[in-house]
């Protein structure tokens, strides 16, 4: 961008994992594992801002994932203030340190490009990235190029990777310098991709030329991503090559914007001509399949569930053959009957049916007992597959501790070398298919099913709130002296509720807000941590430090809000408190800009990533901030539990409204966000519902605002 803003057939991997194959895929193709780096960069510090980049990476990363069977732990995102150019560079070069042979990376940059006017080389800019250095800069030595990332490094950095394929996506402005002329289409027969597959490639998908590109497109994309996705999602395409994308790609951006998509080999980085990197889609994913096969443990669970279907295959074929009985012994007494009912037959047939009868009997009997004999059996195979499952958890959980702590003691020891233990952590993490963020040694942990890497995030330091005429940034943090973190939120204004045809009627008329002034608001909802701290009691049903607080009424979330006001005086501006935020206030924050159902879009199945529901809480509530944040960085606005905020039930006014303030009395309190035990319908930005101000529940919690003293 410029900176004026225009912008199911398996086989196995060299790892061991199965790589599913979509339909149509020969076997042969010779595959390897798939890793995926998203950089998407809108919140520049020194250039003007983007809309659509950080969307771009983040969609990208869930449609490979979703698509072509990328796993969650061979995908790094970097993301606004994490994308520096120091981030950036290092992860490449880790990429090219550690990603084995026969791996396929994908590179999707989305930000900032430039091309200098004097050296005409092109430039990633980072999010530190500083201005293009005017004249008088230079004279006095400051050169702004610094901070950027030149293609030279680039190509370099892939040039020196071991894996075999790279497709580098840019799509930013002056993204054509990685590729000075589009080279010639081959057909893309199996017999041309297999033998390109093993030929190493390095090849460039770009958004434009050497020139500007759009930022803004269609559903929050660029133009440029809007087409990638939308081919990356066809699931009547088996397979892409780069340049079958850039085919797919091209049309829609030609016929949308003044830029022409480019394709081709990158130039000095290490691929030959005839290499080509290769996006597969799988058929379908086994998560059975993809356990660590080969293992004792999952051998006994194959042979478990192959005798549990042989079992299930003889107990059927016995019914049917006692039901063939049945029906044949029905058959001859409904003969008998008839035979009676027209006096025929004479002395005997009662005898005869009487037999009939009782054999009848004995065979329907004989059927339940084997009925029971198969549900007993098929709770038996269950219990057997059950424990045999938790015995291969274990042994995986021991060997990792004894694994772990040998790593620990060899760190302590005075006679390995420090320089060595970089290496020793690339090579444990390697050990349990960890990919680390970072050379530097960190911290592994057993999360009840496999090994994971420990994010330690440094504690910003506490930035003073805002008096009401202070612009602030989104993204600055406040952080309480009980250690709450609160995030700025701007002044804007925005459409509350649902149009019609969407959501519930309480939720229109729907009616333009406008939030008149910035406020901070609760990074999570008020932990139990956070209660303790202030109240000094713990009433939530559900226990944990880091859990949010619940059972607790508005009167008493109030309180809370009252009593950190008196703690902190002094420390927060003259004329704000901690309170509940408006409806409005709560609305606008959740909704960080957006206009869908959720802030995350309109697609239901996203739930998943953006908080806890009744589909997967498992019935109870869990740690703040383990699912992805909302556009503005506040966590668990969808789900987890609900949130009183401070407005009586009422119905909006509609029409245009500043610092809404809700109805001005009532008999129920307002809470919103849904919960562990909502529909994900009942986690929508705009879903609204109401309770007594004295109720109490394992589902209502709240998260808190600094903000004027307006709402009384």
């Amino acid at each position: 961008m410029t900176p004026d803003g225009n912008h199911d057939d398996r086989d196995r991997d060299h790892t061991g994992q199965s790589r599913p194959r979509g339909p149509g895929v020969p076997r042969d193709w010779p595959l390897g594992s798939y890793h995926l780096l998203g950089i998407g960069i809108d919140a520049y510090a020194h250039w003007n801002r983007l809309g659509t980049a950080k969307a771009g990476a983040e969609a990208v990363c869930a449609v490979l994932q979703a698509e072509f069977g990328f796993l969650p732990e061979h995908c790094r995102l970097l993301l606004n203030e994490e994308a520096t150019g120091e981030a950036i560079l290092a992860v490449l070069t880790l990429m090219a340190m550690t990603l084995p042979e026969e791996a396929s990376l994908l590179i999707y940059f989305a930000g900032h490009g430039h091309i200098e006017d004097l050296t005409k080389l092109g430039w990633w800019i980072p999010v530190d990235g500083a201005r293009p250095s005017t004249e008088e800069e230079l004279r006095k030595g400051r050169v702004g190029t610094k901070t950027w990332i030149s293609n030279a490094q680039i190509k370099a950095v892939l040039g020196a990777m071991k894996a075999k394929h790279v497709l580098l996506v840019s799509d930013s402005c002056y993204s054509g310098d990685f590729v000075r002329a589009m080279t010639e289409v081959t057909p893309a027969t199996d017999e041309y991709v297999k033998a390109a597959l093993l030929r190493t490639s390095r090849h460039a998908l770009t958004s434009g030329g050497l020139h500007p590109v759009q930022d803004d497109g269609f559903h929050g994309q660029s133009v440029f991503t809007h087409f990638f996705l939308k081919a990356l999602q066809d699931r009547t395409v088996p397979w892409y090559t780069a340049h079958l994308l850039h085919g797919r790609v091209a049309d829609g951006v030609l016929a949308n914007a003044r830029q022409m998509p480019a394709v081709g080999v990158v130039r000095e980085a290490g691929g030959e001509l005839s290499g080509e990197f290769v996006l597969v889609r799988p058929a379908a994913v086994d998560v059975e399949r993809r356990l660590e096969e080969g293992s004792a443990e999952l051998k006994a669970l194959e042979e478990a569930l192959e005798r549990d279907r042989v079992a299930r295959e003889e107990a059927a074929r016995r019914r049917e053959a006692k039901e063939a009985e049945l029906a044949a012994l029905q058959e001859r007494i409904d003969a008998l009957r008839a035979a009676q009912g027209a006096g025929v037959g004479g002395a005997g047939n009662w005898e005869r049916m009487k037999a009939l009868l009782d054999s009848k009997k004995r065979q329907a009997e004989e059927l339940r007992r084997l009925q029971q004999q198969q549900e007993e059996e098929q709770r038996r195979r269950a219990e057997e597959l059950e424990r045999l499952e938790q015995e291969e958890r274990e042994g995986r959980r021991k060997r990792f501790e004894s694994e772990w702590a040998q790593y620990e003691d060899y760190l302590q020891d005075p006679d390995i070398p420090k320089e060595h233990h970089g290496e020793m952590w690339i090579a444990i993490c390697g050990e349990f298919g960890v990919h680390p963020k970072s050379t530097a040694p960190g911290k592994l942990r057993w999360n009840g099913v496999g090994v994971e890497e420990v994010v330690v995030m440094p504690k910003p330091a506490p930035t003073p709130p805002p008096g009401p005429s202070t612009n602030g940034r989104i993204g600055d943090v406040f952080q309480t002296e009980i250690g709450m973190d609160l995030l700025w939120i701007p002044a804007g204004t925005f459409q509350m509720g649902s149009p019609a045809g969407v959501g519930h009627g309480d939720e229109r008329p729907q009616t333009e807000v406008t939030i008149s002034r910035p406020f901070w608001m609760g990074k999570y909802p008020v932990r139990q941590r956070d209660w303790t701290a202030v109240m000094g009691s713990n009433p939530s049903h559900f226990k944990g430090e880091d859990l949010p607080v619940e059972s607790v009424d508005w009167n008493q979330g109030v309180e809370f809000g009252r009593k950190l006001t008196e703690r902190m005086k002094g420390k927060i501006p003259e004329g704000y408190e901690f309170r509940l935020p408006t409806e409005a206030e709560w609305e606008y924050a959740c909704r960080a800009g957006t206009t869908t159902q959720w802030s995350f879009g309109d697609v239901e199945s996203e739930m998943e990533k953006y908080g806890w529901f009744s589909g997967n809480s498992g019935g109870k509530t869990h740690p703040v901030g383990e699912k992805l944040p909302n556009p503005w960085g506040l966590y668990d606005m969808h789900g987890g539990v609900r949130e009183w905020v401070h407005d009586w039930s009422g119905s909006y006014p509609g029409g245009r409204v500043t610092d809404s303030k809700g109805a001005a009395n009532g008999s129920y309190r307002v809470n919103r966000g849904g919960s562990w035990n909502d529909s994900v319908g009942g986690c929508r930005s705009a879903f609204r519902d109401g309770h007594g101000p004295g109720r109490r529940g394992d589902n209502l919690g709240f998260r808190l605002v600094l903000a004027p003293r307006s709402v009384h």
